[in-house]
C-alpha cells in the first residue's frame, strides 16, 4: 500500500512545528525517495488473508514500539524518549489510525522506525564533522549511512544508537590504523563490539561530495572506525596521523589507465634502429566496422592482449643489441608515463631506478616492474606518503575472470595491504608481499595496470609482484 508524500510531508512538518515543503521531509529523517510499502512478507500475507476474507480484519490494532504495546498517547508518554520524539509518535499514531485498517500497521512500522534512525543520523553527522568532513556534506553522508545500517534494524544485533554514540565518542577504545603491513579490517575491529554487518555495509559504500567528486569505498567507514584517520584536508583520500593517505579498492586504477593520450603501438612496431622494439600488433574488425586491438605479434607468433610481456621477452632474447632494446623500451615507457607533460612522471629518477632492475627475459618480472614503476609515478605525482589497497569493490564492474591473468572479482572480505614512506620504499614493500598483492598484466595499449589483492579462491588479480632489491 502506498501513501501520499504530501500527507507525509505535512506530518513531518507538524512534528517539527513548521511546514515542510514537499520532498524536503525526505531529508528530515533520512527517508528514502520511494513510496512506503507493507514491509515484511508476513505482513503482506496477513493483509492478503484479511482482504480475501480468510482471516477477520484486525479492527483494533495494538501497535508495538520496542516490544511495548501502544494503544494511546498515554502509552507513548511512558516511553523513554525525549519530548520531540514523543510528539512525533503521537502524530504518527493519529495519522496511521485515520487510514484504512489494512494499512495502519504498515504505516506505523514505517513512521515509528524513524524514531530509531533519527538519533543515529544526528550522531553520525556530528561525528563526521569532527573528523574533518565538510559540514555541507556530513549530513548527506550520515543519511546515506543510516539507510545502510538500518535496512533491517533487527539484524543489527542490538547495536543501537546509544551503542554507536558510545563507540564514536570514545567511551569504547577505538583502534589506530597502520600498525600492520597487511591485515583485515573486520579482524582489526574484532576486539570491540562492532557487528561485521556494520563494517561490511559501510566499507562498500561510495558516494559523492558537495563538488560531485567521488568518495570511494571505505573512506567514510575508516574515519568512523579508526581513531587516527580523518578526512583529507589536502592531498590524498584521507589523512592518517595528519599525513596523506591514498586508498584504492580492488581493481582500482593508479591514475589514467591505458594509453588514453599516447598510443605506443606505432612506437613499439618500429625497428630497433628507429627507436622501436620490432613488435607489431594485430587488429580485427568488430561488429561496428571499427578496428579493434587484439594482441601483439612477433616472429610470426600472435600474443593475446595480456601476454604483451611475453612478446617483449621473446624479442629481447632474440636481439643482438640488448642495450639499445632496453634504452628504446625505457624511452617508450617514459613517453607513455609523461604523456607530453613532464609533471606526470613524478620522481623520474625513482622510476628509472626501478626500471634498471628489470629482467627483460622474464615476462613475470616485466609485468611486475612496470606495474611498480607506474605505482611510483602515481604516488610521486599525488605527493602522498601512505598507501592502502583493500579487497572491497563493485562486483561485475571489472569482469569475472579469475586465475593468474585476472581481473578477478573483489573478495569483499575486508583484507588490506598498507605501506608508507617514500614512493620507492613503498614500491619495495609491495614487491616483498609477492602474491598477496598484484597488478593487471601490461598490454600493448596499457602500461598503467590496475592494482588488486589475491582472491580467496586462489586466483590472482593480474601479475603478482616480484621482489626487488633497490
Amino acid at each position: 500500500m502506498n501513501y501520499n508524500r504530501k500527507d507525509l510531508a505535512n506530518l513531518y512538518g507538524q512534528v517539527r512545528g513548521k511546514e515542510v515543503p514537499d520532498h524536503k521531509h525526505l531529508q528530515v529523517y533520512g527517508e528514502a525517495r520511494k513510496p512506503f510499502s507493507l514491509g515484511s512478507a508476513s505482513n503482506m500475507e496477513r493483509v492478503r488473508r484479511e482482504l480475501s476474507g480468510e482471516q477477520p480484519i484486525q479492527a483494533n490494532l495494538s501497535f508495538l514500539f520496542n516490544g511495548k504495546k501502544i494503544d494511546s498517547e498515554k502509552d507513548i508518554e511512558k516511553l523513554d524518549l525525549d519530548t520531540e520524539m514523543q510528539e512525533y509518535l503521537k502524530k504518527a499514531l493519529s495519522y496511521c489510525l485515520k487510514l484504512p485498517e489494512e494499512e495502519r500497521e504498515a504505516c506505523w512500522q514505517n513512521l515509528a522506525g524513524k524514531v530509531k534512525t533519527h538519533p543515529i543520523d544526528n550522531i553520525l553527522t556530528k561525528y563526521l564533522v569532527s573528523r574533518d568532513w565538510p559540514s555541507v556534506s556530513a549530513g548527506k553522508y550520515a543519511g546515506e549511512l543510516v539507510k545502510l545500517l538500518t535496512k533491517d534494524v533487527d539484524d543489527m544485533r542490538g547495536f543501537s544508537a546509544k551503542a554507536l554514540e558510545s563507540y564514536i565518542d570514545g567511551n569504547k577504545a577505538k583502534p589506530k590504523f597502520g600498525a600492520n603491513v597487511e591485515g583485515n579490517l573486520v579482524t582489526d575491529l574484532g576486539k570491540i563490539d562492532v557487528p561485521s554487518d556494520f563494517v561490511y555495509n559501510l566499507m562498500q559504500h561510495k558516494t559523492q561530495d558537495e563538488k560531485i567528486r567521488g568518495v570511494g569505498m571505505g573512506e567514510l567507514a575508516m574515519t568512523i572506525f579508526f581513531n587516527n584517520v580523518k578526512a583529507a584536508t589536502g592531498k590524498g583520500d584521507l589523512s592518517i596521523d595528519d599525513q596523506e593517505l591514498e586508498i584504492k579498492g580492488h581493481g582500482a586504477a593508479l591514475g589514467a589507465t591505458g594509453d588514453q593520450r599516447l598510443d605506443i603501438r606505432e612506437l613499439v612496431k618500429k625497428p630497433l634502429e628507429e627507436g622501436g622494439l620490432g613488435i607489431g600488433n594485430k587488429d580485427v574488425l568488430d561488429k561496428t566496422g571499427k578496428l579493434r586491438f587484439t594482441g601483439a605479434t612477433y616472429g610470426g607468433k600472435i600474443y593475446n592482449a595480456k601476454n604483451f610481456a611475453e612478446a617483449i621477452a621473446a624479442a629481447y632474447t632474440d636481439t643482438r643489441d640488448k642495450e639499445r632494446f632496453k634504452d628504446n623500451f625505457w624511452t617508450i615507457i617514459e613517453k607513455n608515463f609523461n604523456s607530453g607533460q613532464k609533471s606526470e612522471m613524478g620522481n623520474e629518477g625513482d622510476v628509472k631506478r626501478l626500471y634498471d632492475t628489470i629482467d627483460l627475459t622474464n615476462a613475470a618480472d616485466i609485468n611486475s616492474t612496470i606495474a611498480l614503476m607506474n605505482f611510483v609515478r602515481y604516488i610521486s605525482k599525488e605527493e602522498v606518503s601512505h598507501f592502502m589497497v583493500h579487497d572491497f569493490g563493485s562486483r561485475g564492474s571489472i569482469g569475472k575472470r579469475t586465475g593468474d591473468y585476472g581481473p578477478s572479482t573483489p573478495a569483499n572480505k575486508g583484507d588490506y595491504i598498507y605501506v608508507h614512506g617514500e614512493p620507492l620504499k613503498m614500491a619495495q614493500e609491495l614487491s616483498k608481499l609477492g602474491k598477496k598483492v598484484g597488478f593487471e598484466p601490461i598490454q600493448l595499449n596499457n602500461l598503467r595496470p590496475r592494482v588488486g589483492l589475491t582472491m580467496h579462491g586462489g586466483g590472482l588479480y593480474g601479475a603478482p609482484t616480484v621482489p626487488k632489491s633497490l
